[in-house]
């Protein structure tokens, strides 16, 4: 079982990760840190016009980052991304998650 010290070092490292993909627009380091069954959708939950996997994902974040968009990470937790939901502030989303906003 990983200590503190270690735990620290690992969501450092993947703040890192994720920062890195963001930034740089890099889609296979973003698709690195995406689980296969990932989704991206709107706060109201699953829909149709939902990314309901990996390749989704990646695709519809490449078509927003060519239009100019922008995403911010405030959390990280594990070591895959399994759901992604827009919000148009962070105090909305982290209400949705239940963490000190």
């Amino acid at each position: 079982m990983p200590d503190d010290a270690s735990a620290t070092q690992g969501l450092a490292a993947l703040t890192e990760r994720v920062r890195f993909a963001l930034e740089s627009g890099d889609l296979d380091a973003i698709g690195e840190l995406l689980d296969p069954g990932a989704r991206w959708g709107a706060p109201e939950g699953p829909s149709d016009a939902d990314c309901h996997n990996r390749d989704q994902v990646i695709a519809w974040w490449a078509g927003a980052r060519a239009a100019g968009a922008q995403a911010v990470v405030t959390e990280v937790r594990g070591d895959r991304i399994t759901d992604i939901r827009g919000f148009d502030n962070r105090a909305a989303a982290a209400d949705r998650a239940g963490v000190p906003a």
